[in-house]
């Protein structure tokens, strides 16, 4: 698992390709989805922070209707008293005056009450405790003072944006302080009542009618509203805040845009790696050089790695003719030619193949012109009629080639470009050309031109990476020795096993492995060419 782990971060575009898929249809859903979720939930969410008014609503009517029913039936009781006795008439001009003002004190008090009740705001509050007949007491003017500290403390929160929960406790403040005032307001309304009854002349004939039973039931009635309406009032603040706060939540669920998009590439990175661990597992990939030489059961000759060329070999117009694909300071390739020659460093005649054909070229390439350095003459031939590398990583016509050869449409001689190497040396090519068939129905014409080619060079370096089927075993039989490319974290097992049985149908020899951890190398088609053009342009 720790291969397959190490094959999937090695392919950072691949991964790239999947997470930016993966999050464009995260973020979609997430904000197509978000308005609709929002509603429901903030639904809801409201249905259950908001109090239930209707209720209390209903409760502060019975509480009103029973009121104004104690009222009534004291005043019919008064009223009754007044006509049925005899008032007495040594009530003096001073008292009745007396009696006349607590009488219109305690309305005014009514009426401020009442307006209170109907609109519990500041202005009424304040209203309240400034009337008249309220002033003198210290109880109402500290309630005034505090009203107005706790007014101008919220009228400073409730400036900014949003809902500040110091500015709710400020507003619930104020209430209390409000309901406090009323309170006080109906204990001196009371206080001026008694004295009232106590200025009514005393009966002296006719049945006497007691009022203090329903003068308790009006008190009592009279709290009752009170509270019912303190509830109401509470309730519908509340309710107003929760308003507020479903308004001015964004997104989904009070959740921003920002976090959206955060969630989105989240998403899109578990996804993109889910993936691509199993695309990895269902099709392995060949993580390192241990796991390569455990499946094919052959040694690793050499590991190509990152590419570094001397500054000094730019400087001749010979160098800068080399092809880009010949690395000409490379100690890798010095070191498997020196494992794949006998002891008299002589290389005659191998097979490079792979599962890539420009990886498989510049190892053959690279491995001639190691041969061409040592003074040996060195052919390099394709037999991949489908991409037909070799002729665009050396910067050559893709025709003639083996094709023409093997249709004896001329000969090998006339199929062959030489290309420079290095400093004075050269190797020739022979390109793949266009095959009309398949190799398998030409094997015999190929090996024995492979037989003469062999002959006639000292080293010849077969490069068969063709996915055409057959076509590797049949250049593999005819050469009889062979080297296999494989490409750290690309290359699949099921590729190597193909190759491997491809191998060992021909009969041919596995020499090594070689491992390939880079880049792969793309086509150089007409570099030649415009490299010259170049030249002649400057």
């Amino acid at each position: 698992m720790r291969r397959r782990a190490s094959n999937v971060y090695g392919r950072p575009v691949f991964l790239a390709k999947i997470g930016i898929i993966a999050f464009a249809i995260a973020l979609l859903s997430f904000f197509s989805l978000a308005p609709a979720t929002a509603r429901s939930a903030g639904q809801g969410a409201r249905s259950a922070a908001r109090a239930d008014t209707a209720t209390m609503d209903s409760l502060e009517r019975r509480a009103n209707v029973r009121l104004r029913a104690a009222e009534n039936a004291l005043t019919t009781a008064r009223a009754r008293r007044r006509s049925g006795t005899i008032q007495s008439d040594a009530l003096t001009p001073a008292a009745r005056a007396r009696r006349d003002s607590l009488a219109a004190a305690a309305a005014e008090i009514t009426r401020l009450l009442v307006r209170s009740d109907a609109a519990p705001l500041v202005a009424s509050f304040r209203a309240l405790g400034s009337a008249a007949p309220l002033n003198g007491s210290p109880r109402i003017a500290q309630l005034l003072d505090s009203l107005n500290d706790l007014d101008k403390a919220r009228s400073d929160f409730g400036s900014s944006d949003g809902v500040d929960p110091i500015f709710v406790a400020l507003t619930a403040r104020v209430g209390a302080v409000g309901h406090e005032i009323e309170t006080a307001a109906r204990a001196r309304r009371a206080v001026f009542r008694r004295e009232i009854d106590s200025l009514t002349p005393a009966p002296v004939i006719g049945a006497e009618i007691d009022t203090a039973p329903l003068i308790a039931a009006r008190d009592a009635a009279e709290r009752a509203q009170a509270l019912a309406a303190q509830s109401v009032a509470t309730a519908r603040y509340s309710d107003s805040i929760a308003r507020e706060q479903d308004d001015d939540a964004p997104g989904m669920f009070g959740v921003g845009a920002a976090t959206l998009v955060l969630a989105a590439a989240v998403v899109a990175i578990v996804i993109a790696l889910a993936i691509a661990l199993v695309l990895e597992l269902r099709e392995p990939r060949i993580a390192d050089i241990a796991e390569a030489e455990a499946l094919s059961g052959a040694r690793v000759l050499v590991t190509i790695g990152d590419q570094s060329e001397a500054p000094e070999r730019q400087r001749r117009s010979a160098d800068r003719e080399v092809p880009p694909s010949i690395e000409q300071s490379s100690d890798a390739y010095r070191l498997l030619y020196g494992q794949l020659a006998d002891a008299t460093f002589d290389l005659t005649v191998i097979a490079v193949t792979g599962d890539h054909p420009f990886v498989t070229v510049s190892v053959a390439g690279n491995l001639a012109a190691i041969a061409a350095r040592t003074g040996r003459p060195t052919l390099l031939l394709d037999t991949d009629f489908q991409v037909q590398p070799v002729a665009k990583m050396m910067g050559i016509p893709e025709t003639p080639g083996v094709a023409d050869v093997l249709a004896q449409r001329l000969g090998w001689a006339g199929a062959i470009s030489s290309v420079l190497v290095s400093r004075g040396r050269t190797i020739d090519v022979l390109p793949s050309g266009v095959l009309g068939g398949t190799l398998q129905a030409v094997a015999d014409e190929f090996a024995s031109e492979m037989e003469r080619l062999g002959r006639r060079y000292e080293t010849v370096v077969l490069s068969a990476s063709t996915p055409e089927q057959g076509t590797i075993g049949v250049a593999a039989g005819a050469v009889g020795k062979v080297i296999i490319c494989l490409r750290k974290g690309r290359s699949t097992h099921a590729a190597l096993r193909s190759l491997l049985a491809s191998l060992e149908s021909s009969g041919a020899t596995m020499r090594g492995l070689v491992f390939w951890d880079r880049e792969d190398p793309e086509s150089v088609v007409g570099w030649v060419g415009a490299a010259k053009r170049l030249e002649l342009m400057g």
